[in-house]
């Protein structure tokens, strides 16, 4: 009995030892490892529209601002690409902040500091379109006097982009 217990625990050991954050996740699993993150949002204002490989989410902070997350699927299910905006240009602040517990959420091995600071100066968004790019994801923001947006794609989970030549091989060029 003591050799069936002992081979048990080291095969439970073996076991916990490979595993490791989930990178797959849909809409749901995001918002609920969110919630870990930030308790900033308002979980019961969550309004969730699926659309075929889309899922848009409206919901609000803590202060009753209006956020909208735009998750991007591929056939799987699993989020490919997450949008984030707020109209409000006056948070700034708390935009950056919820970026980070999305960096977090969706990406707990990058460190969202890197990110936030490539993407924002003295604490602002900056202006105009920005962009980072690390080992397995796109970061990018815009900000401007509309509203605020940020985006984050992952790029083992989204289809590759492949350039397409405009001559072909049996097209002669003049010289």
């Amino acid at each position: 009995m003591k050799k069936y217990n002992l081979l048990l625990i080291i095969f439970s050991l073996i076991l916990f030892c490979g595993c490791s954050v989930q990178e797959k996740m849909n809409a749901d699993l995001f918002l609920e490892r969110l919630s870990y993150k930030s308790d900033d949002f308002d979980y019961e204002s969550i309004d969730l529209i699926y659309n075929e490989n889309d899922c848009v989410c409206f919901m609000k902070d803590k202060f009753s601002y209006d956020y909208v997350f735009d998750f991007c699927m591929n056939k799987n299910g699993d989020i490919n690409k997450i949008g984030f905006a707020c109209s409000e240009t006056d948070k700034a602040g708390d935009f950056i902040k919820y970026i980070g517990d999305i960096i977090s959420a969706y990406s707990p091995e990058e460190n969202p500091d890197d990110i936030i600071h490539a993407l924002t100066e003295n604490g602002k968004m900056k202006k105009s379109y920005n962009c980072y790019e690390t080992q397995w994801y796109y970061w990018s923001s815009f900000s401007d006097e509309n509203g605020l947006y940020f985006s984050v794609t992952n790029k083992k989970l989204s289809e590759p982009i492949t350039a397409e030549y405009s001559l072909k091989p049996n097209d002669k060029t003049a010289y």
